[in-house]
């Protein structure tokens, strides 16, 4: 499983989904985060958890930027927010995923296109 970012230690990203979110939400976050773990390759890779959102950090510091952002808010849907930090004015553009397949394949792209994982 993807580590949870050390300023959120006291429970890893499972423990928080499994906890905090209504048991089909939090299922599909550790589906969704189990598939997308097989595929990252060489990608270091942190999560820090904001209320529904699950930012996906490229350093393990809570204060660095968040890059892209996960959430499901429904049985069918994955929202992917991706940052542009070195634009100006900085840019933000959501993507929307109808299953767990298109969406991992999204976050994948977004982390690309971000420029916070440039050997993505």
């Amino acid at each position: 499983m993807i580590p949870r970012c050390k300023d959120q230690k006291e429970e890893s990203l499972e423990e928080f989904y499994r906890r905090s979110m209504a048991p089909a939400i939090g299922g599909r976050m550790i589906r969704l985060l189990e598939a997308l773990e097989a595929c990252l390759g060489q990608r270091s890779v942190w999560g820090l958890t904001a209320a529904s959102q699950l930012w996906l950090l490229n350093q393990d510091d809570a204060y660095s930027p968040e890059w892209v952002s996960i959430s499901t808010s429904g049985p069918e849907h994955y929202q992917v927010t991706i940052a542009y930090w070195q634009s100006s004015p900085r840019r933000w553009i959501e993507r929307m995923a109808g299953n767990e397949r298109d969406a991992v394949r999204m976050i994948l792209a977004a982390m690309k296109d971000s420029g916070g994982w440039p050997e993505g």
